[in-house]
């Protein structure tokens, strides 16, 4: 019963939101590789839509899979989850700074070695905040992190960013490159990525699109490890 009603509080949440405030951003993006990753889709509104001080509100629908190694052998993971976000942002001509906490509710099913399942609720609460810091005019200094309190997931990246074509703003594309360090896991496993990224940005149109490739290292709640290749791809739009 408390499941259903929480799940319906979202619900109404998503639906009335639109007309409180009109999306200023819109973020996507996919992580990972076969057995593991991450994908969402989240529009930001903020009231005011402009301005040094602002109030936002963040929905986002999201699913989380990966598998780890147990003493049986491995556990297939999927998470698909919808979570709403408030929080405050703080933006200046350098620095882009949003943090705050957040209601999440993920559909956990889990199928073990044996070939049995488990299907579960989670509910909770969680934090994000992140920072994007203009160092020069070329060059971005970037740190994200979250903590989803449903399944205890961490997710932290790290990054640098230099935009090495069109610097004078001129053109309607530009290109940056950049590395980037990310960690990221549960009880059921930890992961350490180290990768690359490049960007094509579309100033004209207030858009960006990214790629990422790199290498992950896994530790599993078994002691074993493991090493992956990643990739990415990301989305940003501001209207």
């Amino acid at each position: 019963m408390k499941t259903t009603k929480y799940v319906g509080l979202l619900i109404v949440w998503l639906v009335l939101l639109p007309p409180l405030a009109k999306a200023q951003e819109l973020v996507a993006g996919w992580e990972g590789g076969p057995s593991n990753g991450y994908a969402f889709v989240s529009p930001i509104f903020t009231v005011p839509s402009s301005g040094r001080n602002m109030f936002l509100i963040r929905p986002t629908v999201s699913d989380l899979y990966y598998n780890f190694r147990d003493v049986g052998g491995f556990t297939d993971v999927t998470s698909p989850g919808a979570a709403i976000q408030v929080g405050y942002r703080l933006q200046t001509p350098r620095l882009t700074f949003t943090i705050g906490p957040g209601f999440e509710v993920r559909w956990d099913h889990r199928r073990f070695a044996s070939g049995q399942t488990l299907n579960t609720t989670q509910i909770g609460a969680t934090v994000e905040g992140d920072a994007f810091f203009q160092a020069t005019s070329l060059t971005n200094l970037n740190i994200i992190s979250s903590y989803e309190g449903p399944n205890h997931y961490f997710w932290t990246r790290a990054g640098i960013k230099r935009q090495i074509t069109n610097t004078s703003f001129l053109r309607p594309v530009g290109l940056s490159i950049g590395g980037e360090l990310t960690g990221q896991g549960n009880h059921d496993t930890h992961q350490f990525e180290a990768g690359g990224m490049l960007e094509l940005g579309l100033p004209r149109t207030h858009s960006s699109l990214q790629f990422r490739v790199g290498y992950a290292r896994l530790w599993f709640v078994d002691g074993s490890t493991d090493s992956r290749p990643y990739f990415g791809v990301g989305f940003y739009h501001r209207f």
